[in-house]
């Protein structure tokens, strides 16, 4: 009998270490808040220019990686161009594990993973406030990610309204 309970008192304290141990896991992990705000403190140290809105547009585990998450990101920057100020929105990839963040990440052949993932739409992002053109409960919808500062978007982008607006 002494035994037995012996053997119970050693199982409550595995589990009661297991708990512990996973709790102070989550204190070292990062929110999606505190991810936000170090994009936004360093980006405004980086360029110079006030940031006056970071918003996630995705995120998620990377599969095969050992718990590192991607984010994709959404800021509302403003740039001084020339003598005025222009409000711009920049998109950006971060990623994250416990208390690492980095915009660079690789995988095992040296493929960066900022060029390989994409964002998950959530199905709710399909909705009017987003909605460019067309009709916002057509069968099939385009999602258009592009860059304010590339030409080749500059060009494309007003083309592919005008088409789906045809």
């Amino acid at each position: 009998m002494l035994k037995l309970l012996l053997k119970g008192d050693i199982f409550m304290r595995m589990k009661v270490l297991l708990l512990m141990v996973l709790a102070t896991a989550q204190l070292f992990a990062i929110s999606q808040k505190s991810v936000e705000f170090y994009v936004k403190k360093y980006i405004e140290k980086k360029t110079n220019s006030p940031v006056k809105k970071v918003e996630t547009l995705s995120s998620y585990l990377i599969d095969g990686t050992n718990g590192w998450k991607v984010y994709f990101l959404s800021l509302d920057v403003q740039i001084k161009m020339g003598k005025e100020q222009v409000d711009k929105k920049v998109n950006k990839v971060v990623f994250n594990k416990g208390s690492k963040i980095t915009f660079s990440l690789k995988d095992n052949k040296g493929k960066d993973y900022a060029k390989i993932l994409k964002p998950k739409v959530p199905m709710n992002a399909y909705n009017k406030k987003h909605l460019l053109a067309g009709n916002v409960n057509a069968k099939h919808k385009i999602l258009v990610m592009s860059d304010p500062f590339c030409p080749y978007c500059q060009e494309i982008v007003p083309k592919l309204i005008e088409d789906v607006q045809n």
